[in-house]
């Protein structure tokens, strides 16, 4: 009969280790509100590391430098930073949105800045897709 009561107090434990291993809710509401700092840089047409990856709900801060002046765009979001050439800037949000949202450049010179983002002929500058800004569900 002692052995029958121990077999089952282990087996017991045993499960109980197991549920707890198991369990990802600790993990699940470390991912919210939590924050992330990524650094980022533009060089030629391409962002690196290209794709910029967070958790839903998380307070991201991106460190972006870029090789020449120009406006950076976050789809989706609905965020630019202006940047200048061998600068540092931030954007800071919080990752309310999941999905792929491309990010977009805007190259400046001196016509657009005094045509508001048109050349000489009209016609805006377009814009360069350097990379993505993926945002992944808990």
């Amino acid at each position: 009969m002692r052995f029958g009561f121990v077999k089952i107090l282990s087996i017991v434990i045993l499960f109980n280790l197991i549920m707890a291993g198991c369990s990802n809710s600790e993990n699940h509401f470390d991912n919210i509100d939590s924050k992330i700092e990524v650094s980022v840089e533009k060089v030629g047409d391409k962002l690196q590391p290209k794709d910029i990856k967070v958790k839903h709900k998380q307070d991201v801060t991106i460190n972006i430098k870029s090789d020449v002046d120009g406006t950076l765009h976050v789809h989706g979001y609905n965020l630019e930073k202006d940047l200048k050439s061998g600068e540092k800037a931030e954007i800071s949000l919080v990752a309310d949105a999941t999905g792929r949202f491309p990010i977009g450049f805007h190259v400046s010179d001196s016509k657009s800045q005094d045509n508001h983002g048109h050349d000489d002929d009209g016609n805006g500058h377009e814009e360069m897709i350097i990379g993505n800004f993926i945002v992944e569900p808990n």
